[in-house]
C-alpha cells in the first residue's frame, strides 16, 4: 500500500479555512481563544519528529539505528497528523490575529494579535518540519518492489 505525500496545496487551504473560521469566532466571540501552551506544543512536536525522522533517515540509508519498519511508520503517521493540525491551529492563530488588529491598541487586543501571530508562526516552523521528516520517510525507488515510495507503505 503507498502512501501519499502531503500536499503542501492542502494545507494552504487548511491554513485559509481555519484561518477564517478563527477570524470568524474571534470576532462573534470577542476575547481571543489562543493558548501559549500550544506554541510550546508545537516546539515539542517539533523536536520529537527532528529526533525520530532523523533516526527513520539513518534507517532509510542503510545506517545501523534502533528504527524499525513499524517505527518509521508511526513517525510518518506522526508527521502527517502534525502537518495538518499544525495547519489547522496556526490558521486560526492567524485569524485571531486578524480579527483583534483592529483592537490592538487594547492590553486585550494586543495580546491576542501577538499570540495569533506567534502561534501562527510557531506552526509554520512546526509544518515545514513535519513535511521535512516525511521525506525523510521516502523508501529509494530502487528498493521498492511497490512503486510506492513512503516507508510506511513498506
Amino acid at each position: 500500500m503507498a502512501v501519499k505525500r502531503t500536499s503542501v496545496s492542502n494545507i494552504v487551504l487548511v491554513y485559509l479555512a481555519s484561518g477564517l473560521l478563527g477570524w470568524g469566532l474571534a470576532r462573534i466571540n470577542e476575547r481571543p481563544f489562543t493558548q501559549w501552551f500550544t506554541i510550546v506544543a508545537f516546539v515539542l512536536v517539533a523536536a520529537y519528529l527532528l529526533w525520530k525522522g532523523r533516526e527513520v533517515k539513518k534507517m532509510v540509508a542503510g545506517s545501523q539505528t534502533s528504527m524499525t519498519p513499524l517505527g518509521a511508520a508511526q513517525v510518518l503517521a506522526w508527521a502527517k497528523a502534525a502537518a495538518l493540525f499544525g495547519a489547522i491551529l496556526g490558521g486560526a492563530g492567524f485569524g485571531v490575529a486578524a480579527a483583534f488588529v483592529p483592537r490592538v491598541s487594547s492590553p486585550l487586543g494586543h495580546d491576542a494579535v501577538v499570540s495569533g501571530l506567534v502561534t501562527g508562526a510557531t506552526s509554520i516552523g512546526l509544518v515545514v518540519v513535519a513535511l521535512l521528516v516525511e521525506r525523510w520517510c521516502e523508501i529509494p525507488p530502487d528498493d521498492d518492489e511497490n512503486g510506492s515510495y513512503l516507508a510506511a507503505g513498506a
